[in-house]
This record gives structure tokens, sequence and C-alpha cells, in this order.
């Protein structure tokens, strides 16, 4: 498996070039880290190309390093259902620059189809309730609150945040 991650990692980075600055494997899980400018680009190849498919934000989350010029990675936790890949993209960035919010114009809810992706976490938060896993249903229950946020789906969305 790590193999694998790691020749598709080489691939993005030969694919992308400069917008790249490093990919590694670890934990089993690809990591890319992303030049600061060119996020969208990255996110849009990893959605787009056929061999990366990368259509679901499954987390979006930053860590703070107080001690660092660039003091905040943003880390983008993306999941293909079509290859049953995930993978990590990171890029620094200060408090200054906003670079990593122009990544909301890269739709992860299954392109305009909430409806699609609501089914998908649906079957999955009701196969963790009957397995009884609460923390698990909980996190698709998120995720699956998202979406109808994201697609504007306010009463729909209250109804999984509340």
């Amino acid at each position: 498996m790590d193999e694998a991650l790691k020749e598709l990692g080489g691939f993005i980075a030969s694919a992308l070039g400069d917008d790249v600055i490093d990919t590694s494997v670890a934990h089993g899980e690809l990591r890319v880290i992303a030049q600061r400018g060119a996020i969208v680009r990255v996110l849009t190849f990893l959605r787009d190309d056929s061999s990366c498919l990368f259509k679901i934000l499954v987390d979006l989350t930053a860590v703070d390093f107080p001690d660092r010029e660039d003091r905040f990675d943003v880390v983008y936790n993306l999941l293909s259902p079509r290859h049953n890949q995930r993978i990590r993209v990171k890029l620094a960035t200060d408090e200054q620059r906003n670079a990593a919010l122009t990544a909301r114009g890269v739709s992860y809810a299954f392109e305009s189809k909430p409806d699609e992706a609501a089914r998908y976490y649906q079957r999955a938060f009701d196969a963790r309730v009957q397995a009884d896993d609460p923390a698990g249903a909980a996190g698709l229950a998120n995720a699956l609150g998202r979406v109808y946020l994201e697609s504007g789906a306010l009463p729909k969305a209250e109804q999984w945040y509340t």
C-alpha cells in the first residue's frame, strides 16, 4: 500500500510541479505540502484527475505553531471513494494572508450533488449506529450536517447539528 501511495505522490508532484513543495507517506496516508498560493490548483487537480478523484473533504483544520513565521498549517483531509484512498494536504500561512480561504471555491459536496453526498453519509451513519459506534456516528452526523449547510438546506443542517 505504501508503495502505491508513494507512486501517487510522485505522480501528483510531477503533474503539479512547483505547486507542490513535498510529498510523503506516513502511517499509511499520503501527505502533500502545497504552496500557499497554489492551493486551489492543487485541490482542483486532486478532485478532477482520474488517478486521484479526491471528491470528499472529510475535514478542514489548522494547527498553530506560534514560534514560526508562517505560524499556521491549514490541513485538508480528503477522501477518494473511487480509489478508497485518503490524502492530507497541508499549507503554511500566517495571520495576514488568507490564501487558504480561497479554497472555498473548490466544491467537495460531490460537485453540485448534495443529495448524493447526503445519501452516502446517511448510509454510513446508519451503519455506525447499527454497529454501536457512537463516536463514528457523531463524526458522520457532522459531515452530513456540513453537506446540508454547504448546499443551503439550513433546516436539514439544523437537524444534524442540534
